[in-house]
């Protein structure tokens, strides 16, 4: 060989090198990129957890919030209700009882004004 075809060897040589060396380097910064891109990823994750997790327990919290006022409404619309059937229970009963008070009280008048039959 020639004195310039080493020389062109050794250029090539020291072109190939230069070029392991960058694609060495790309590959390490694609690498790293990627980790960090995997770690942010990791934390948006996590924090879209966290947000859907609060959500659901704020969701759970408004809805026995509301389930409470319901009950209590309910609560207070059978009280009335009870209160109601006892106070026509009680004018049913009163009714009942002066009905039967007239009805024994006819039944005396009738048998007082009947001519006694002996």
């Amino acid at each position: 060989m020639t004195d310039k075809q080493v020389r062109i060897m050794d250029a090539i040589q020291e072109k190939e090198t230069e070029l392991k060396v960058k694609v060495i380097e790309a590959k390490k910064k694609a690498e790293t990129k990627v980790a960090s891109a995997r770690k942010e990823t990791a934390k948006i994750r996590e924090e879209a957890h966290l947000r859907a997790e609060q959500e659901v327990k704020t969701l759970v919290s408004e809805g026995l919030a509301q389930a409470n006022i319901q009950e209590k409404e309910i609560l207070a619309s059978n009280k009335s209700s009870v209160s109601s059937l006892k106070k026509l229970s009680k004018k049913n009963f009163a009714a009942a009882i002066d009905i039967v008070m007239r009805a024994v009280t006819s039944q005396d008048f009738i048998e007082s004004r009947k001519p006694e039959q002996e």
